[in-house]
């Protein structure tokens, strides 16, 4: 007479698919809707993350004379762990700036440039930014009755961790086409921000080009702007509008998507024993 050997199997089988789902996958909940008699060896599989959305959600841009700050309140709140970008444009080449907030999020530099027509421009970035009402402002010192124009945009779909990738700028005394020049993204989904404005407070005429769009421009007369374009694939790309044959000068930052957790289905088999399969739901 045989040993059912049924529960020490079913026991064991349990155990490895928990272990293996485990280390492959991180925490998750399985709930079996068949067992049977099968052949076929150990295997586990399940689908694999997509990147997340990018997608811009909110911006405003303002221009102030002859402070040492420039501050902008968003107009709704914000997401938690959505995306910020604060881009700041001065007409002077010695200023340095500082950005805060009232939300307590970490800033960064994600590309400072100066040129030699007296233009600063600065493209600041938070992840995972804390939810609610924000406002930011950056700080400028070194100044010399300068005027600055800013930017404040929020997006989502961005990495919480590590999301600067490749930054680029350039500068021109003339010219309606203008151009943060070149760089090749290392990701296939990745956010790029482009930001640049004129040493001046004449009135300039700026639209994006092909795939971009504003996220923000500084009123009335567009002194600076912040610009984005959302791409599915990895190579070269450049920020650039067309405008007014000026001096000019424009800036580019790219992001990488972020990794979104996603449900699936594992299905693990044991050689000559049984075969178990259901939903596997991973958090």
């Amino acid at each position: 007479m045989k040993k059912n050997l049924f529960p020490r199997t079913f026991a064991r089988i349990a155990a490895i698919l928990t272990l293996a789902t485990a280390l492959a996958l991180g925490p998750f909940s399985f709930k079996p809707d068949f067992l049977t008699q099968h052949t076929s060896p150990i295997s586990l599989s399940a689908p694999k993350a997509s990147a997340a959305t990018i997608a811009f959600v909110q911006g405003k841009g303002t221009s102030q004379i002859s402070t040492s700050t420039c501050g902008i309140s968003l107009s709704s709140s914000v997401t938690a762990g959505d995306f910020l970008v604060f881009t700041l444009h001065t007409n002077s080449s010695t200023v340095t700036s500082t950005m805060v907030d009232n939300k307590g999020n970490t800033w960064q530099v994600a590309k400072n440039t100066t040129t030699s027509q007296a233009e600063t421009e600065t493209i600041f970035y938070a992840m995972n930014a804390a939810a609610g009402a924000t406002n930011a402002t950056a700080t400028i010192t070194n100044w010399k009755n300068a005027y600055r124009t800013c930017e404040f945009a929020e997006y989502s779909g961005i990495a919480t961790t590590n999301a600067l990738d490749v930054t680029n700028a350039s500068s021109a005394s003339s010219g309606t086409l203008w151009t943060s020049g070149t760089s090749t993204t290392n990701s296939a989904n990745e956010l790029i921000i482009g930001a640049g404005g004129i040493p001046s407070s004449v009135a300039n005429v700026v639209t994006p080009r092909t795939g971009f769009s504003f996220a923000a421009t500084s009123s009335p007369n567009y002194f600076s702007f912040q610009e984005y374009e959302a791409v599915s694939s990895a190579g070269q790309y450049s920020a650039t509008v067309n405008g007014t044959s000026t001096t000019h000068m424009m800036a580019m930052a790219t992001f990488n998507a972020g990794q979104p957790a996603v449900p699936g289905v594992a299905r693990l088999s044991i050689k000559g024993m049984l075969v178990i399969s259901g939903a596997l739901n991973i958090k």
